[in-house]
């Protein structure tokens, strides 16, 4: 009891003092942090903090998520953005005896190689945009509640422009004791920039507060996820250009909401369906039905092993694709494959 109330108090700190410091709304930096960092997750509306099972990557979305049961699993992710971004991520978690379970978490967004130019439109010498992300997680429980904490150090090069920030995800998760029922709020990328692009104007981090929920009903195939994004920072789309002021209430408040289903087809093998309302009001033509928002996958494991691939709509000139190798460690040295 004395190590969670330590752990809690910890926490609360940190909330207290990042949250100061905290930015939100207008053009931010490190925006990759919320790029869904595994195929399952892509493929279930691109945001979930919710789902807890043993796909290691969850910790990055909510480090409350982390369990016992990460223990020894390792994972590797790709994806493919329009315009042949790449955004990989590599996970893997350890439960120390004396410590308890932890996780690592490496990111890396390569936007390619690009044209430079000076201020008078001549070409100058080529250059490769990246930014990255490590992370360190943990989490505790306290009866059927879990608790935990995310520290990242991110950092973004464009050329000689540059940028790094020390990052705080704080997560918590109700995990129903009988039922496949889970209630979770995380605070996400609270903390403040070591170095910035520009010394006279501070950059804004993508500090994001978010509910979510999962739930398979008895006896159903399905597992329904639910997850509020952006609860601190309600307007997300202009509402100058809707004339009836009715529907920018509806699609300013859906866009908040990203909806996820997972139709187990067996123990094995399950597809994914998913939503996102405010990728479709970004990213879609108005003269065309796009693909945009709607999302879908396929995950399926074979005894240590499991993979997952999602296809992401984002605009007509090109869509995301994502790809997720997961190998339980653990299972694979005890037991053979």
């Amino acid at each position: 009891m004395r190590s969670l109330a330590t752990f809690g108090l910890i926490l609360l700190m940190v909330l207290v003092s990042a949250i100061s410091k905290a930015q939100i709304g207008g053009n931010q930096s490190f925006e990759f942090l919320n790029l869904p960092s595994s195929a399952k997750v892509a493929g279930l509306g691109g945001n979930n903090i919710s789902l807890f099972d043993n796909n290691v990557n969850m910790f990055n979305a909510n480090p409350a998520l982390l369990n016992n049961k990460h223990n020894g699993i390792a994972s590797a992710s790709y994806s493919i953005l329009p315009g042949s971004i790449g955004f990989s991520n590599v996970s893997y978690a350890h439960n120390f005896d004396s410590v308890g379970i932890f996780g690592a978490s490496v990111q890396y967004l390569d936007y390619g190689l690009i044209q430079g130019y000076d201020e008078t439109g001549l070409p100058t010498t080529d250059f490769r945009p990246k930014e990255y992300a490590v992370t360190i997680s943990h989490a505790r429980q306290a009866n059927q509640f879990r608790f935990g904490i995310s520290t990242k150090v991110a950092g973004s090069y464009y050329g000689e422009a540059t940028a790094t920030a020390l990052l705080f995800d704080i997560g918590s998760a109700f995990i129903h004791p009988y039922k496949d029922f889970i209630v979770a709020l995380t605070i996400n990328n609270i903390g403040l920039m070591l170095s910035d692009f520009n010394p006279v104007v501070q950059s804004k981090l993508p500090f994001d507060v978010r509910v979510g929920t999962s739930i398979k009903p008895e006896h159903m195939p399905v597992r329904f996820s639910v997850t509020i994004a952006n609860l601190n920072h309600w307007n997300l789309i202009n509402n100058a250009i809707y004339e009836d002021q009715r529907l920018y209430f509806f699609n300013n408040t859906f866009s908040h909401v990203k909806i996820g289903s997972e139709f187990i087809l067996s123990k094995q093998v399950s597809i994914l369906l998913g939503y996102n309302h405010l990728l479709r009001q970004e990213m879609r033509l108005e003269s065309n039905v796009e693909f945009s928002g709607i999302t879908m996958g396929l995950h399926i494991g074979v005894k240590a092993f499991n993979f997952s691939y999602a296809l992401g709509g984002f605009h007509k000139a090109g869509n995301m694709h994502s790809f997720s190798f997961i190998i339980d460690l653990e299972k694979l040295i005890k037991k053979g494959v």
